[in-house]
């Protein structure tokens, strides 16, 4: 689990996770506020495909992403941006959540 930083609130988010070709089974994305999991996203990736969900940071909450591929050894990128700009882009492989402080 890694704390990205703080996201300002009425932030547009968005999360995109792309799956690396040698991956063998899809990858599951999830996103949330803790406060509101009503309001969560998802999106499952195929092997070498990508995919986004949008989130709107409007509540003093945590944003949280969670990555999770089926094997360990399965690999991919997590991108995320706010308000249309670049914030975090990393590799992740297995299971990997990233949160983010939702402040005014």
């Amino acid at each position: 689990m890694a704390f990205k930083g703080i996201i300002r609130i009425v932030s547009d988010v968005s999360i995109t996770l792309s799956a690396s070709n040698a991956n063998l089974h899809s990858a599951a994305l999830l996103a949330g506020l803790t406060v509101d999991p009503s309001g969560s996203k998802h999106a499952v990736v195929a092997p070498g495909g990508s995919q986004t969900v949008g989130i709107k940071a409007d509540k003093d909450s945590i944003l949280e992403i969670q990555v999770h591929f089926e094997d360990a050894a399965e690999t991919g990128n997590l991108e995320v941006k706010v308000n249309g700009a670049p914030r975090n882009s990393d590799p992740v492989n297995g299971h990997d959540t990233w949160m983010y402080s939702c402040e005014p």
